[in-house]
């Protein structure tokens, strides 16, 4: 898969007073984050359960989630949505992408994480500032690029969408339910999602196939593996 990766903000920009310490904060961010979350994943002392609701709450605080599901739905749709649907769909978003991604996180106790330099992506007469932090993550004799979008709030910073060899996390949600709202109510794709009746979309599925056969394993046999190898 390709990757489209943005022009590096100009070294002069880094050198003006505030500008390189929003940008080293972002990176910061983001590497704390995930070492606190490798962390727990690598925990002896902690049963599954444990570790997937302390990674949640490493999630809440990574990522900006009510704005992601502002993002999926999009502008022809949001405004359907009644408040407490919009609340309810943040929940269940949350929870799709934690059922397709934190098996994946777990084998990912191996890897190796590199972290480039921030990209300033802030529109032009904006306060809020936005960031790109690209990384790689190495597993196995495999190499993936990720990166990961940041943008400034009243607490610091928070990922608002992640993309993965070039597949956007956001975008490829944000077809999948268009799809479905183009035919259903906000409270049949809710119902839909309570039942967890959700295929990934389309572009993840395809890559979770690519990691199979990359790896000669599905998710779980490569958990399983792991675990054999520590033992």
């Amino acid at each position: 898969m390709k990757t489209y990766w943005l022009v590096l903000a100009a070294l002069l920009l880094l050198t003006i007073p505030g500008v390189a310490d929003d940008a080293q904060a972002t990176v910061d961010f983001v590497e704390r984050k995930m070492n606190e979350a490798l962390e727990i994943l690598k925990s002896e002392d902690l049963d599954e359960n444990a570790k997937k609701e302390q990674v949640r709450d490493i999630t809440l605080g990574m990522f900006d989630v009510p704005y992601m599901a502002k993002q999926v739905i999009g502008r022809t749709h949001w405004p359907k949505f009644s408040k407490s649907q919009r609340q309810e769909f943040a929940d269940l978003f949350l929870r799709q992408l934690e059922s397709s991604y934190f098996d994946k996180m777990d084998i990912f106790r191996e890897a190796h994480f590199e972290y480039g330099e921030p990209i300033d992506e802030t529109k032009e007469g904006r306060k809020r500032k936005k960031y790109h932090i690209p990384s790689h993550v190495n597993y196995r004799d495999q190499r993936y690029k990720i990166l990961y979008k940041l943008r400034q709030v009243d607490a610091g910073w928070r990922a608002y969408d992640v993309n993965v060899d070039g597949i956007s996390v956001v975008i490829t949600y944000k077809k999948q339910y268009d799809q479905i709202l183009q035919e259903a109510s906000p409270e049949e794709l809710l119902a839909k999602m309570r039942e967890k009746n959700m295929k990934l979309p389309a572009e993840l599925e395809e890559m979770e196939k690519e990691f199979q056969e990359t790896h000669g394993t599905n998710i779980v046999a490569a958990k399983s593996e792991t675990k054999e190898k520590k033992n």
